[in-house]
């Protein structure tokens, strides 16, 4: 499955808006005798994505804005980029408006046959309703993707988009559950902490849980996710999915608590916080309505990827990647001091 690349023909890879899961992807990336990478930032935060990529010899290159669809082709083919990904976390219409840019760009380069736009979250394909704020961004841009999909045998060539008048572009969504460096000191991942959306918080080594605690999730360490997206690209054109998983560990935040107790040898402090959903307060756009829905994916299980495709997929995309559980990671990051 995998092919390999000469020094002569490696394939560049743009990654845009590097946020958090995006440096992961850039130090894989730069890491790789298969690839080259080019971040593209925004004029404005091109400083910003020098200092957080400053351990990584990686150039960086700009656009005006991420709508600014002739800058980002004329970066796509100056840099010879086969393929264009995404870490924008947007939870409104931007995402919309930007994904459709990117996926234009794509289809206008003269070079860029792949798209990875930004999910990197749960099971889309049971839950592709939930949380609801996708409603605005992820859901109408997935929708664009679908629509303008070839005819053919769709499982057998992966997916892809064209016009008329377009080259193909081929796709998929990348579902990784819950990132595990949400259990992890702040300090020792390129992971921004979440606490208001991740139930567990170390720094004060207490828990809010959502429903019983039983409810399953999954979770998978970020540089394990940004080696799966490397092997992901080294894939045969025709051959990626609409959705593709991957998965560290299926478990409980109960199971969780209890390695984690296991591990630092001392008690957490658990409560149950109620999940309230109030769809009056959501469409007013007030953060506690935002986050109620987010509480309400975790507790149906929409924050865990589907098991068995996982791991079909570990198999057709991953066999070489050992993927790390949360008792792993503990270790490691004690050995080691990072992730």
């Amino acid at each position: 499955m995998e092919q390999q690349f000469s020094a002569s023909d490696r394939q560049t890879v743009a990654v845009a808006a590097v946020g958090d899961i995006g440096r992961y992807l850039v130090e894989e990336l730069n890491a790789s005798p298969d690839f080259n990478v080019v971040a593209v930032s925004r004029e404005a935060s091109v400083e910003k994505l020098r200092h957080r990529l400053a351990h990584v010899e990686t150039r960086i290159l700009s656009v005006s804005t991420y709508t600014d669809i002739d800058g980002l082709v004329h970066i796509l083919d100056e840099t010879r980029a086969t393929v264009l990904i995404s870490t924008l976390n947007f939870d409104n219409e931007q995402y919309y408006d930007i994904h459709h840019a990117f996926l234009r760009a794509c289809q206008a380069s003269a070079c860029t046959t792949r798209l990875i736009p930004s999910e990197w979250a749960g099971n889309i394909d049971d839950f592709p309703h939930l949380p609801p704020f996708y409603a605005l961004s992820r859901r109408p841009f997935r929708e664009l993707l679908r629509r303008e999909e070839p005819a053919g045998d769709r499982k057998a060539q992966g997916r892809s988009t064209s016009t008329s008048n377009q080259k193909v572009v081929e796709w998929t969504l990348f579902g990784c559950g819950w990132l595990m460096d949400y259990f992890l000191p702040y300090e020792v991942s390129h992971i921004t902490p979440v606490p208001e959306e991740f139930p567990i918080h170390l720094f004060s080594f207490s828990a809010e849980i959502r429903g019983t605690g039983d409810e399953m999730q999954s979770w998978t360490r970020a540089r394990d996710v940004a080696r799966a997206v490397v092997a992901l690209l080294r894939a045969p054109r025709g051959t990626w999915e609409e959705t593709t998983y991957v998965a560290g560990e299926w478990s409980t935040f109960k199971s969780a608590i209890e390695v984690l107790e296991g591990f630092y040898e001392r008690k957490m402090t658990v409560e149950h916080k109620a999940v309230i959903v109030d769809d009056t307060a959501f469409k007013a756009g007030e953060k506690a309505a935002f986050n109620g829905h987010l509480d309400e994916w975790m507790v149906v299980g929409g924050t865990a990827v589907p098991r068995e495709k996982t791991l079909r997929q570990r198999e057709k995309y991953f066999k070489g990647i050992s993927f790390l559980k949360l008792q792993d990671v503990l270790d490691l990051t004690q050995e080691r001091g990072k992730t």
